[in-house]
């Protein structure tokens, strides 16, 4: 699995924020919930940059939280 897999970048207003790539059921694009389609409200996807680093504060928060939990793969059915 690369960058592209994982990361994501979005235009929100002008500001290019780099998020992690949503892997859930809903049609956000971005594990924190950011739509990144609907310029109505400002978004739209954004090239990823070679050096990329995952800068959205909201999406480390979830990653943090799942890092803590120390769930192990042989706990799943």
């Amino acid at each position: 699995m690369d960058k592209d897999d994982v990361m994501i970048a979005v235009n929100i207003d002008g500001e290019v924020l780099i998020h992690i790539r949503n892997i859930g059921p809903t049609d956000h694009v971005t594990l924190c919930g950011v739509d990144g389609t609907d310029e109505t409200i400002g978004q739209r996807p954004a090239t990823l940059p070679k050096d990329a680093k995952i800068d959205c504060n909201m999406c480390r928060i979830y990653w943090d939280g799942f890092m803590e939990t120390k769930i192990r793969k042989s706990w799943f059915k």
